[in-house]
């Protein structure tokens, strides 16, 4: 996950594995967790927005967690998956 600065074969596998199974576009998908990772490094959310989760540069399971997010349409993940799904 280039874009996310993670550099974990397994951790990348697990995401494009979780966007293949949820018909999610993988590069927008990492694309919109890499805008999300900015806001929350340039303090524009916080880890409350994010119910808690830290969600630092090319740490594999906050992503993961966060695509549970996505995939869910739970929390702030729901804002990320309306770019990234129909």
């Amino acid at each position: 996950m280039w874009v996310l600065k993670d550099s974990n074969f397994r951790s990348w596998y697990e995401f494009s594995l979780k966007c293949q199974k949820m018909g999610l576009d993988v590069i927008t998908a990492a694309r919109m967790l890499a805008w999300a990772m900015e806001l929350y490094e340039n303090g524009k959310i916080t880890k409350r927005d994010l119910d808690g989760i830290e969600l630092n540069w090319g740490d594999g399971t906050a992503i993961n967690i966060m695509m549970d997010k996505i995939c869910n349409k739970e929390g702030f993940g729901e804002i990320l998956g309306s770019s990234v799904q129909d």
